[in-house]
């Protein structure tokens, strides 16, 4: 889910058009961030993917996403764990993920419909 009150505060800040442009960089480059830590087989390489997520999604308004995130970013520092013990938290982040995604596309969709 995107809150939609962040986003109105990004398009206030930097304007409409590039709040959505950012929007879909977002969407694409944490696609790509949200694999590589499902697949990634290193703590300190999970704990930094979770962290550009984290960053990244409260700045575009995936709040839960960041949550979720910030979790497995602390998990994976703070704690002594196996891997197998964080699979759990990147598959609901993974989820959550999607739809962040499919929420920040549709809110691309419908700003550009009604510009057109």
């Amino acid at each position: 889910m995107i809150d939609k009150k962040v986003f109105a505060q990004l398009s206030y800040d930097v304007g409409e058009e590039l709040a959505l442009q950012l929007l879909s960089v977002y969407v694409t480059e944490s696609r790509e961030q949200i694999k590589e830590l499902a697949i990634s087989d290193s703590l300190d390489a999970i704990q930094y993917l979770a962290h550009i997520l984290k960053s990244n999604s409260s700045s575009f308004g995936a709040c839960l996403l960041a949550q979720k995130c910030e979790l497995i970013e602390m998990t994976a520092k703070h704690h002594d764990i196996k891997l197998c013990e964080l699979t759990p938290l990147i598959e609901k982040a993974t989820t959550l993920a999607e739809q962040a995604f499919s929420d920040a596309i549709k809110l691309i969709v419908s700003k550009q419909a009604n510009h057109s």
